[in-house]
């Protein structure tokens, strides 16, 4: 049996937290009308994806990882002391 301590826990859970809300906003903003206006201009899916998906969805993501890590940090460190 694995022993995880708080901060594993804290680390865990982001990691988790982040690649959920990472593959939610790639489903929303991964369009038909994006794909179309990127082929327009010659670009590959994969440059689709680096160049016009991607920046959007980390522009979405974290604003609200960030606050989910600020909360977490807070009730790490309110549990501990």
């Amino acid at each position: 049996m694995i022993d995880f301590g708080g901060f594993d826990c804290i680390c865990v859970k982001l990691c988790s937290l982040f690649l959920q809300r990472f593959s939610v906003e790639v489903w929303i903003l991964w369009k038909k009308g994006q794909y179309e206006a990127s082929a327009a201009l010659g670009l590959s899916k994969s440059q689709t994806f680096f160049r016009i998906i991607l920046p959007q969805v980390i522009k979405r993501v974290i604003p609200s990882t960030a606050n989910e890590v600020i909360t977490l940090v807070k009730r790490y460190f309110w549990h501990t002391h």
